[in-house]
């Protein structure tokens, strides 16, 4: 487990069966974690704090190592201990299991201004030849939109979509039926959640059965079926305060 602290630091946490213990403790914000087994752990630091610097550590089951190399990657997903994909800012990173490959998503994402600073937000790897990463514009006069889908092809990135009518999206995951579940905030104060799902060439907002305007959710994707899963929290709009605690479940594509 990973969890960041008020004063602006993060922990790994590991459960040993009876109480959790830290670790690792940082100086500064995880933003994402990846664990594929009790000495493959990797951390990724948090985007959106300013100046957090955290970088790319992995944890092998005796020391952790800081690849100071690969830039500010924030989010992974992995097919496998040897092949992992990660994106942060304007950059793709292919881990093959002894080094980082870098590749560039400038051209891709769209152009930085005065008020949008672009970056990769989300990542999933369904092969070799089959990854996807949404990412945004940013912009502050658009609620952080544009929100842009990227995929590669096992050469090139490429731009898929691009849509103002959304921001940012923080995680990309697989329906069970070639789709694809994408959360999105936009707007700031108070932001608003959209589910969206892409399927087919075509991107479209999930009903739901609360606001968007209070609603903050992740998903997750129950592996070999059609349902997923999402957790989360409605908010009070006035003071952006939790006021309960929520789950759901989609069955059926």
């Amino acid at each position: 487990m990973f969890a960041s602290l008020p004063t602006g630091s993060g922990r790994a946490l590991r459960w040993n069966g009876s109480r959790w213990a830290a670790v690792r403790q940082f100086r500064q914000v995880i933003g994402s974690g990846l664990v594929l087994g009790p000495r493959d752990v990797w951390v990724f630091g948090e985007p959106y704090v300013p100046g957090n610097g955290l970088g790319t550590w992995h944890y092998n089951g005796r020391s952790w190592t800081r690849f100071a190399s690969v830039g500010a990657l924030t989010t992974a997903s992995a097919l496998s201990p040897a092949s992992i994909w990660a994106v942060g800012g304007k950059t793709a990173a292919h881990w093959n299991g002894s080094r980082w490959t870098l590749m560039s998503l400038a051209k891709v994402l769209p152009r930085d201004t005065l008020l949008c600073y672009s970056r990769a937000t989300a990542v999933y790897a369904v092969s070799a030849s089959n990854v996807w990463a949404a990412g945004m514009g940013g912009c502050e006069n658009r609620g952080r939109a544009p929100l842009v889908l990227l995929h590669f092809n096992g050469t090139t990135w490429q731009r898929v979509l691009l849509t103002y009518r959304y921001g940012q999206p923080y995680q990309v995951v697989p329906d069970g039926s070639g789709g694809l579940w994408i959360p999105v905030i936009t707007g700031f104060q108070p932001p608003t959640f959209t589910l969206l799902h892409y399927s087919g060439g075509h991107l479209r907002p999930v009903p739901l059965p609360l606001p968007g305007s209070g609603l903050r959710m992740t998903v997750a994707h129950a592996s070999g079926s059609t349902v997923t899963f999402g957790a989360g929290a409605f908010y009070n709009t006035a003071n952006e305060q939790p006021e309960k605690a929520l789950i759901f479940e989609y069955s059926g594509a």
